[in-house]
């Protein structure tokens, strides 16, 4: 047990930042049926007319989150609802529906991600991924959730917060990202030794959206933790005459 309270805050601020990675991430190219076939660059820039088809093309959503962390060297578990509104941008205004569990897990990993969700608002363009801000290099072409995909790694070109080093799942199709697996580009915090983000997406009603993201953190003294976030949106809600 950490009786250190100053300690047990850096230490929950250390999680709040490992865990709230990956929440920032938001024409078809002519290609061959093989891996070794693939033209990575057309692929990219194919990607790039088509982000800015999906811009304009935009509509704003209505989305129910559930926050879920643990830590479980300590079995700590906290969890809190979020509806969510995402707007042209895309930007996102949130409020609390509920929480319960751990105060502080909630204090200083929840509210600590719901402010960084703000500040990725402000500094989207640094946090997209783009050839600005990534390098791409194509691996191989796979399915993903029963979907064709190309397969890039990625590198940032800068180091930051919000970098992602890992894969992303490009669907063949739509060229829009359907799965982001990696590790921040820079150690958020002294405290931390390793985190892995997995976060996917799934098109509805012709735009791709987050479905559900799982972040895995290694802290110095705290040890294991993990994040889940599930999204449901409108239509996935039961009808009231279905609620008992």
């Amino acid at each position: 047990m950490i009786k250190n309270p100053i300690l047990l805050k850096r230490l929950l601020s250390a999680l709040a930042a490992s865990l709230l990675l990956g929440l920032s991430f938001s024409a078809r190219a002519q290609v061959g049926n093989r891996s070794s076939q693939v033209d990575g660059a057309a692929v990219i820039e194919s990607m790039l007319v088509q982000r800015l088809q999906a811009a304009r093309a935009f509509r704003a959503y209505k989305v129910i989150r559930t926050f879920r962390a643990e830590n479980f060297r300590f079995n700590k578990l906290a969890k809190m609802v979020v509806e969510t509104d995402v707007t042209e941008g895309p930007r996102s205004e949130s409020k609390v529906i509920s929480a319960e569990g751990s105060g502080l897990i909630q204090k200083r990993v929840f509210e600590k991600i719901l402010e960084a969700e703000g500040e990725a608002n402000r500094d989207r363009k640094d946090v997209d991924i783009i050839p600005e801000n990534y390098r791409f290099h194509f691996e191989e072409l796979a399915d993903w959730n029963g979907r064709s995909n190309f397969v890039f790694a990625i590198t940032p070109i800068r180091k930051s917060k919000y970098a992602i080093d890992g894969r992303i799942w490009l669907d063949r199709d739509d060229l829009q990202i359907a799965r982001i697996v990696g590790s921040p580009s820079r150690n958020p915090s002294f405290w931390t030794t390793r985190v892995l983000i997995d976060k996917e997406y799934y098109k509805r009603d012709g735009q791709w959206v987050p479905t559900k993201l799982v972040s895995e953190s290694w802290l110095r003294v705290v040890g294991r933790s993990k994040l889940e976030i599930a999204y449901v949106y409108p239509d996935q809600l039961p009808l009231k005459s279905e609620v008992k």
